[in-house]
């Protein structure tokens, strides 16, 4: 029991400070960078690996000494890793939920109107005509995984986002509404078999836009600057459409708007408690190298002498 209060005072407790102070830090960070002055930066490395990256600073200058105070076969590197990753992913998930909860909803009566208000990061539009004549197609194929074994193939469909059905037509447009396929195939294909596989899904997909719906949404939520975004833009480029900073892509959403972050909340919460107690049931693994090892914790030192 000693040796677990140990473990816990002098490693995992400061390890739960560190790790507060850097998710709220990289939060804030994050909040001014994406949100509140909305900077056109890749949002898929600020969120999904900038925090990985950063999260060796605090580790190195606050905790990698009370880790090496435990004794290890191969070395403390792999338990200082292991610490990084435990503060990382609650902070990853953290960000994503942040940037739903904080994004504003702006009505508008129609997709022209979008110009007239401060950019927000959701709108809800009362009167709007998708085009689905007049629309941009990506597409891609190849061969993905460790071992290139599976066959994956994606459709990106950008379609006009107009007033009204006389807005029709290849001119230039403004707002556009997003919708993207994929489906893998297992095993080796080759030549006329990876050809065919790949007609098969584009037919299938021109139909599905057909047969659709894509009207049914509660409201639109801006695509920011994304790998997938790109992907959008280049089917806009197909059709001969610019791709500038005035150019809007959305996702549309259904469901409430109040329960838009709902599923990440639990997530978050959900790694808050799994990535700390995983991390701590692995130092419950690993002895000390001293019985009672006292760094950090210094002895007070006395202002008097006893008297004898």
């Amino acid at each position: 029991m000693k040796n677990i209060r140990y473990k816990f005072t002098l490693i995992f407790l400061p390890f739960l400070w560190v790790s507060i102070i850097y998710m709220l830090s990289f939060t804030l960070f994050t909040w001014l960078l994406l949100a509140y002055f909305q900077i056109d930066v890749n949002e898929d490395v600020v969120i999904n690996i900038l925090p990985i990256l950063l999260s060796v600073v605090p580790v190195l200058i606050w905790l990698r000494k009370r880790i090496q105070l435990l004794k290890f076969d191969k070395g403390s590197s792999g338990m200082i890793m292991l610490a990084c990753m435990a503060m990382a992913v609650p902070t990853i998930v953290l960000q994503h939920y942040m940037l739903k909860a904080t994004g504003k909803l702006t009505k508008v009566e129609q997709s022209s109107d979008i110009s007239d208000h401060k950019p927000t990061k959701y709108y809800a539009l009362k009167k709007y005509y998708l085009d689905k004549k007049h629309i941009g197609i990506y597409r891609y194929a190849g061969f993905e995984g460790s071992k290139k074994r599976t066959f994956h193939m994606r459709m990106y469909i950008v379609i006009p986002l107009l007033d009204n059905i006389s807005d029709t037509g290849w001119q230039a447009h403004r707002y556009w509404l997003a919708v993207d396929y994929d489906q893998t195939t297992q095993g080796r294909l080759e030549g006329k078999a990876l050809n065919d596989a790949f007609i098969l899904f584009s037919d299938k997909v021109m139909w599905e836009i057909h047969d659709t719906d894509f009207e049914q949404f509660e409201y639109l939520e801006v695509m920011g600057n994304k790998l997938g975004r790109n992907r959008f833009k280049d089917a806009l480029e197909h059709i001969g459409q610019e791709t500038g900073r005035q150019i809007m892509i959305f996702k549309s959403r259904s469901g409430p708007f109040e329960e838009r972050a709902r599923s990440s909340l639990k997530g978050f919460l959900l790694c808050l408690f799994i990535s700390p107690m995983f991390y701590f049931l692995i130092l419950l693994m690993h002895r000390f190298k001293k019985k009672y090892p006292n760094y950090p914790v210094k002895r007070k030192t006395r202002l008097w002498r006893k008297r004898s």
